[in-house]
């Protein structure tokens, strides 16, 4: 049997305040905040930034302390990738890629955040029990 590795380890800062909310029935917290990871590349001789955004996901405890995120703070995240399909009202299918936090760990300590842009609007909806 073939025994696989799912983690993905992301270093930035949020683009958003975190969003906490409350699964139904059950009440376990959730935590939802996107993050940006700026990587640099020369392109003819010049300096270019590049920014990517990632949506994260955080669950219980991890929520708890993913809550306390504010815009702009620099953070690091241990993943797991987690991929859904699911289905909209209006009988639309979607796929979804979360990055499902489980372990977080602050790394801020500058006194002056770049202007990185805004991450993309997040319409993910949160995730429901059982799900």
């Amino acid at each position: 049997m073939l025994v696989g590795l799912n983690k993905a380890y992301l270093m930035g800062r949020a683009g958003r305040d975190a969003e906490m909310r409350a699964m139904a029935p059950s009440g376990t917290p959730v935590c939802k905040v996107s993050i940006c990871t700026p990587t640099a590349r020369r392109v003819d001789g010049q300096l270019v930034e590049d920014v990517d955004w990632h949506n994260l996901v955080g669950y219980n405890a991890i929520a708890e302390a993913m809550a306390g995120i504010r815009k702009g703070v620099g953070f690091m995240v241990e993943c797991k990738i987690s991929q859904k399909k699911w289905t909209d009202r209006e009988g639309k299918i979607h796929y979804q890629t979360d990055l499902v936090v489980t372990k977080v760990l602050w790394i801020d300590g500058v006194s002056s955040v770049p202007d990185l842009g805004e991450p993309p609007l997040d319409e993910t909806p949160f995730p429901e029990e059982g799900s």
